[in-house]
C-alpha cells in the first residue's frame, strides 16, 4: 500500500483511505523541486524514475491552489508543488499577492 514519503508524516493509503495520494512527477524539474521540499536528503540522489515508481505524498502536504477539483482533493495541477511539512524550515507557500498575479492586457 502506498505511504507517504514526507518527514514526520505516517499516514498510508490503506490506514486513511479519505486521502489523495500522488506519485512524484516524472519531469526532472519537478520532481527535484518536491524533493527539495520534502527536505529528504535520502532521496536527492534517486532518479525522476525511480521516485515516480516508489515514492508518494498524501494531499495534507498540498495547498488548495495546487488541487484541480478542491472538493474532491484527488486531483492535482499539473505544475502542483507540495509546500505543508511538518518540519523545521518548511518551504515557502504558494500564495501570491495581487502584484504577482500575471496581468491580464
Amino acid at each position: 500500500s502506498s505511504y507517504c514519503a514526507a518527514v514526520n508524516c505516517s499516514n498510508r493509503q490503506c490506514r486513511r483511505p479519505d486521502l489523495s495520494f500522488f506519485r512524484f512527477p516524472k519531469k526532472k524539474d519537478r520532481c527535484q523541486q518536491w524533493v527539495q521540499n520534502t527536505r529528504r536528503q535520502d532521496l536527492l540522489h534517486r532518479t525522476p524514475e525511480y521516485l515516480s515508481v516508489n515514492c508518494t505524498l498524501c494531499s495534507l502536504h498540498f495547498e488548495l491552489d495546487q488541487f484541480s477539483n478542491k472538493q474532491t482533493k484527488n486531483r492535482l495541477n499539473w505544475n502542483a508543488v507540495p509546500t505543508l511539512f511538518d518540519i523545521p524550515n518548511p518551504p515557502k507557500t504558494t500564495v501570491y499577492s495581487a502584484q504577482d498575479a500575471p496581468r491580464m492586457n
